[in-house]
């Protein structure tokens, strides 16, 4: 308790993650063959914040609830896409609807920083494809690739449309690979 009262990061932490903290630090303490420093205590509290919100990239509380009923309410190309794409059938782990920075991204493989994106009709108008391009460079700027596809695309040429996934992941593993971030 005391602990959490003295950490500044307590405060932008929900519930659920004050829980999580809680939970780790009586685990930590409980083990006879932990030594008890400040600088384990601060270890541990940051590493518990920084594990949710890296994921996340700080999205806040109403993104998680809309990512929620997007899941249960995904479009036609969505639920063919996600077919495709659970269960690692890739080699990389995507979750669909997934809170990301201030935006809920139709899929995501935290691995290779890689969001793919579903565009419907509506995203052909000018006002959504300049928000898109906003979005494109906001992601960038935190080192996430986005590959665009249309509903079209989708469900006409999924065999295009995987060959095209699996390339971006290609390119993906190769750039992780030569800055050694495995």
């Amino acid at each position: 308790m005391i602990i959490e009262n003295r950490c500044p990061l307590s405060g932008a932490m929900g519930i659920r993650n004050q829980k999580r903290v809680r939970s780790t630090l009586t685990n930590f303490f409980s083990n006879p063959l932990t030594r008890i420093s400040p600088g384990n205590i601060f270890t541990i509290i940051i590493f518990t914040f920084t594990m949710k919100t890296n994921m996340h990239l700080g999205a806040y509380g109403r993104l998680f609830n809309h990512a929620r009923h997007s899941r249960l309410h995904p479009t036609k190309a969505e639920e063919l896409l996600w077919e495709r794409l659970r269960a690692n059938q890739t080699g990389y782990k995507f979750r669909r609807q997934h809170p990301l920075h201030k935006y809920v991204v139709d899929f995501y493989c935290h691995a290779l920083k890689l969001v793919i994106e579903v565009d419907g009709p509506i995203h052909r108008e000018p006002i959504n494809h300049l928000e898109d391009e906003n979005k494109d460079f906001d992601l960038a700027e935190h080192g996430i690739e986005v590959l665009r596809l249309t509903n079209d695309q989708i469900i006409n040429e999924m065999d295009q449309v995987m060959m095209e996934i699996y390339k971006v992941i290609s390119l993906l593993e190769k750039k992780y690979r030569f800055h050694g971030i495995e």
